[in-house]
């Protein structure tokens, strides 16, 4: 049996099939205050009986990635898309040469371009999406107003302890809906 077959395998058993499974868009780097929110995140999922879902972490394909992230979505029930930060710019200049000219004047933050990439193929599967991003991350979904999706700006870092509740009560409030898709197409619903 070739290693590709036999890690998906394993893969397959060590999922629990009792969980309502999840697409967590998320950096695969993250320095160790990012790293921190990431697993309080995952830990109140779990909590939740959800199972995050990602391609490279829990599912692993040989279709192109993009194919692989819509066949992975299409079997989850929700979506969380973590924004943190993974490219600075100190100076620059945004829509060079039209009317809508700016320069930086304070650092710039971007995410990684897969949430954006990840965010479009849940959205347009409608699944019920939550985006919470690093305070400073901008672009894309991460553009307050851009969609009638609720993005939450958070702090890493030392004043991410003062948010943890706030987190945990949107979880929850997002979970009734993922509950509620989940529980409308079955445990093993396929979206087009």
């Amino acid at each position: 049996m070739s290693d590709s077959i036999s890690s998906n395998r394993e893969a397959a058993d060590r999922r629990d099939l009792s969980k309502i499974p999840v697409f967590v868009s998320c950096a695969t780097s993250l320095n160790a205050a990012q790293d921190l929110v990431k697993d309080y995140i995952n830990e109140v999922l779990r909590g939740l009986y959800f199972e995050g879902r990602a391609l490279g972490k829990s599912d692993y394909g040989i279709d192109p990635p993009l194919r692989e992230v819509y066949a992975i979505a299409r079997h989850c029930s929700g979506g969380i898309v973590l924004g943190f930060s993974q490219f600075r710019a100190d100076s620059g200049i945004f829509k060079e040469g039209t009317e809508k000219q700016d320069e930086i004047s304070k650092p710039a933050h971007f995410p990684s371009p897969w949430n954006n990439l990840e965010a479009g193929i849940l959205y347009a599967l409608g699944l019920p999406l939550l985006v919470i991003k690093e305070n400073g991350v901008q672009g894309g979904i991460f553009d307050l107003g851009t969609s009638e999706i609720m993005v939450k700006e958070i702090s890493v870092g030392s004043n991410f302890e003062k948010q943890k509740e706030e987190i945990k009560r949107m979880l929850y409030r997002w979970s009734a809906k993922v509950q509620e898709a989940y529980y409308s197409t079955g445990p093993f619903g396929f979206r087009k």
